[in-house]
């Protein structure tokens, strides 16, 4: 019998699979999960702020490898919203997430970690070809 489960929660579809999670978080647990995350979450969003702004005000910078840079730097800004997105739908949350937020969620993480992996691969060729032609 075939049937779609799209107005499922995910508790459903973990309880289907067997899967291995916690049920519940001690408050010591959620404490600490969020006060990192918060600490990490701000630590990003301040640090790439400040890439973004010394590429953009700084005429010096203004050069093809700078502003890779400055979007490696707005990529991770961006991962940054995305983790504060999973910080707080993360652990016992997500099973009562809707499939449309579960695939959010996942959908965030997979574009922040390949838009700030695309980066890392233009600014490596681009280092590659800057080295090569200073050789020749």
């Amino acid at each position: 019998m075939n049937e779609c489960h799209y107005d499922k929660r995910m508790d459903f579809f973990y309880n289907r699979s067997n899967a291995d999670t916690a049920d519940e978080w001690s408050g010591t647990t959620l404490v600490i999960v969020l006060c990192f995350g918060t600490f990490f979450c701000f630590f990003i969003f301040l640090s790439n702020s400040l890439v973004i702004a010394a590429v953009v005000k700084n005429k010096k910078f203004h050069y093809p490898f700078y502003y890779l840079l400055a979007n490696l730097a707005a990529a991770d800004f961006f991962a940054g919203i995305a983790y504060v997105f999973l910080m707080f739908n993360t652990g016992p949350v997500s099973r009562t997430l809707s499939v449309n937020r579960w695939f959010l969620r996942q959908g965030l993480l997979d574009t922040s970690l390949t838009a700030s992996l695309a980066n890392l691969l233009v600014i490596a060729v681009e280092r590659h070809i800057s080295i090569v032609k200073m050789r020749v």
